[in-house]
């Protein structure tokens, strides 16, 4: 296995009636994998909403909050991702160079009106 590449350990299979909802606390921690159904994934703060369909799989890079609703009666599983701790960047200012870009610009334009 390359260095770079993280390890991943596969989790149960898990049912979602239809419309009923499902949280992941830490999207960045996790592999969902649909399995069956159809589910819309959307994440914390994040502009992007995501179908997946069976055979269909997302991987978050931000440690935020997502959500899975199940169009149809589905199933996916969550595959932890084994990856060391992200570097962590620390500003002088303290004034939130840490957000991501387009989280920043938002904030920026709605705190200048």
């Amino acid at each position: 296995m390359h260095a770079k590449e993280p390890t991943v350990r596969e989790g149960p299979t898990i049912a979602l009636p239809a419309r009923q909802l499902f949280a992941i606390p830490d999207a960045a921690a996790v592999r969902i994998l649909c399995t069956a159904g159809c589910l819309w994934l959307t994440i914390d703060e994040d502009e992007r909403d995501v179908v997946l369909y069976p055979g269909d799989s997302f991987e978050g890079a931000d440690r935020r909050r997502a959500l899975l609703y199940a169009f149809e009666p589905s199933a996916f599983t969550l595959q932890a991702q084994l990856q060391p701790p992200p570097r962590r960047r620390f500003a002088r200012n303290g004034g939130g160079a840490n957000r991501a870009p387009i989280v920043w610009a938002a904030t920026r334009t709605a705190g200048s009106a």
